[in-house]
């Protein structure tokens, strides 16, 4: 659900969720979204999972205004690749803290769009079956109210 991001006129933050249904868990995640997207990198540093949300606060600057996956990755996840400028988030990884079985449902991005602008996202889902689940699409900046 789209949202209004705080302190940050004119930008929308969208979080994006998966949820299976049969019983099978998201064992990983391979995800591209590319489009005009707020970054935050402080001294420059990148925050394309939340491991550097500390210093965000430290700077007191919002974590609402960052375009970055949900998850801390030296804690939850097993890394592929991971990659982020003012127009791309990408990142493949596995989950590793929800066990053998996987999340049966996961915030696993938090994606800041100017308002009018168009983000484009091309995900790949690994529910532990060995089958690949694509999906592509695209959203929208909209100017929302709470």
């Amino acid at each position: 659900m789209p949202k209004e991001t705080t302190d940050l006129p004119g930008y929308t933050t969208w979080t994006t969720n998966a949820t299976t249904t049969g019983g099978e868990g998201i064992l990983g995640i391979d995800a591209v979204f590319t489009g005009p997207m707020n970054q935050i990198n402080p001294f420059g540093s990148s925050t394309i999972f939340q491991d550097n949300n500390f210093i965000l606060g430290f700077l007191e600057l919002s974590v609402d205004q960052d375009s970055q996956f949900s998850f801390t990755s030296h804690a939850d996840l097993l890394l592929v690749k991971q990659e982020e400028n003012g127009s791309l988030l990408n990142a493949a990884f596995a989950i590793t803290s929800e066990g053998d079985t996987g999340a049966s449902s996961v915030d696993f991005a938090q994606i800041v769009i100017p308002n009018g602008a168009t983000v484009n996202y091309s995900i790949e889902f690994n529910d532990g079956r060995g089958i690949a689940i694509p999906i592509s699409g695209s959203i929208t900046g909209t100017a929302v109210e709470d």
